[in-house]
């Protein structure tokens, strides 16, 4: 057996997508010593996706941990270069089709691009460790760990299969929060929100629903992660508490208000009936209100600590 057993359990992984939820599992195995901060710290918005970080978590691992994501070729078969770097004691992060992955609830329901560790090869078994968790609409997915044959692992990986492995990349950069607060807040752009709001609200209702429920959905899950980050920073530093209240009083609750109501509006999109203007305004208005209010505290905290 080749096998460099990873734990895809006890982190965060009900707040990170499938790709985050599995390099933070590497994050860990390979000893990083902040596994949280490269995934937690950013606070952005742009419209395409739409996407709810500022920079590439991969440069924000880079910084923190001295890690770095490795893609390999899959030569001269992606089971054997698994193998083979499973034999380097690397265990290698996969991406492949949900809909051809039997432990997930997609499987045969819906494509995707989904992420997974394989962390051992024993003869015709793969071990598979996936910290994914989400409830859809075939069921719940959660951390876990399951084998499949190879044969069936090199058919969901394909003939352009991407691995990947978590390198050492140098030393972790210091990292100064007053200055991660005080970048995430000024290139905070809210005009952009409520243009993506508006632009949404003037699709036909079905999918217009749809990617403001999506939109919401991850807007929580953005804004609770950088809201726990700022809590973990303000019980060492009561100059980050002001931002880290408006988060935790204003700006999550905007968010978990206006994912309420979009999932009302997609209800009832799906059933023909007519959608209420409020669930766009919600993510104008309120949400737009309150992300706007705590940029500004973001930027003077940030300044404070540096006089």
């Amino acid at each position: 057996m080749t096998a460099v057993r990873v734990d895809p359990t006890g982190l965060d992984a009900e707040l990170l997508d499938c790709y985050d939820d599995n390099l933070q599992v590497l994050a860990r195995h390979a000893g990083a010593a902040d596994v949280r901060g490269p995934f937690f710290r950013d606070w952005g918005f742009t419209a395409e996706g739409p996407e709810f970080s500022r920079e590439p978590v991969e440069r924000r691992l880079r910084e923190d941990t001295g890690l770095t994501v490795a893609w390999h070729p899959p030569l001269p078969s992606a089971v054997e270069a698994c193998a083979a770097l499973l034999a380097e004691g690397r265990p290698v992060l996969a991406m492949g089709d949900a809909y051809d992955m039997p432990w997930l609830p997609y499987a045969g329901h819906a494509h995707m691009t989904h992420s997974f560790v394989v962390d051992a090869i024993d003869g015709g078994t793969a071990g598979i460790a996936d910290a994914y968790h989400n409830d859809t609409a075939w069921g719940s997915a959660r951390p876990g760990r399951t084998e499949i044959d190879t044969a069936r692992l090199a058919g969901l990986l394909g003939a352009d299969a991407r691995i990947a492995t978590l390198e050492p990349a140098g030393p972790a950069m210091p990292l100064d929060p007053a200055e991660v607060m005080r970048a995430n807040a000024e290139a905070l752009d809210v005009s952009a929100l409520r243009d993506y709001a508006d632009r949404i609200r003037r699709l036909d209702d079905r999918p217009g629903t749809e990617e403001l429920a999506l939109a919401c959905w991850l807007g929580v899950r953005s804004r609770t992660r950088y809201g726990r980050w700022l809590a973990a920073l303000a019980e060492r530093d009561p100059a980050v508490a002001p931002v880290a209240d408006r988060f935790r009083d204003e700006v999550v609750p905007a968010w978990r208000r206006a994912s309420e109501r979009a999932y009302i509006a997609r209800q009832r999109a799906e059933r023909g009936r007519a959608v209420p203007a409020g669930a766009f305004d919600a993510l104008a208005g309120p949400v737009a209100d309150a992300e706007a209010a705590a940029a500004g505290t973001g930027v003077t905290t940030g300044g404070r600590e540096h006089r």
